[in-house]
């Protein structure tokens, strides 16, 4: 994701917000646009809107699945250490 936002649309440096995509906006991804349009250098110019809607898709598309898969993850962990904690006492 933040190889495409250098290479796409100019932002050197992502910062702590763009770095945790997936944290922001998860209804349609304006926290992101919003983040990226910051990051962004003013000698880049305006968003067209063509390149609005391939950062919400693209957005949608990573931010989501990632999203998904740190739920998974943590309710793994928490399966974990309830069968730990069982086996231990």
């Amino acid at each position: 994701m933040l190889y495409w936002l250098r290479t796409e649309f100019g932002v050197e440096k992502p910062g702590q917000k763009l770095e945790a995509f997936d944290a922001l906006d998860a209804l349609d991804g304006e926290g992101f646009v919003e983040e990226a349009r910051k990051r962004r250098p003013r000698s880049e110019g305006r968003l067209t809107r063509a390149a609005l809607r391939s950062l919400r898709s693209g957005y949608a598309e990573v931010a989501t699945p990632v999203r998904e898969d740190r739920a998974a993850a943590s309710a793994l962990e928490r399966c974990s250490r309830i069968s730990s904690t069982k086996l231990t006492a």
